[in-house]
């Protein structure tokens, strides 16, 4: 059973087709990871501890910090290449459907063309047919 005998179509319209084009572009491919926060940065040392376990607790912390920071630091990169490449694709396929509208409009204007010639033509056989 085609998608036509179920009731579906591709479209329904033109203003659908629009509407669902506008929808496509106007889709977020923004950096997801932009804007992350350092969960290490306000990590506080237990002021209780002995001079040693302070310097020691201090470090880990900085060594944490560090970490957390290059690992959103990698993200964030991985975010923007991702974002570039969404951006790419989005662009890509919104061109490729103003093709598709431009083939469907050479397509029916040679149609309309090729049937206007064709009722020409009847119309000169039956004129000719008239006068023999």
């Amino acid at each position: 059973m085609s998608y036509k005998q179920k009731g579906f179509t591709p479209f329904t319209s033109k203003k659908e087709m629009k509407r669902l084009e506008d929808v496509y572009g106007s889709l977020d491919t923004s950096n997801p990871y932009s804007g992350m926060n350092n969960s290490y940065e306000d990590l506080t040392i237990d002021e209780n501890q002995s001079i040693t376990n302070i310097g020691k607790q201090e470090r880990e912390n900085q060594i944490l910090m560090a970490k957390e920071a290059a690992r959103i630091q990698e993200l964030e990169r991985e975010g923007k290449i991702k974002s570039r490449e969404d951006e790419k694709d989005k662009q890509s396929t919104l061109l490729a459907m103003q093709q598709k509208k431009v083939a469907a409009n050479k397509e029916t204007k040679n149609t309309a063309k090729i049937q206007k010639n064709k009722t020409i033509a009847q119309g000169i056989d039956t004129i000719g047919n008239v006068l023999t």
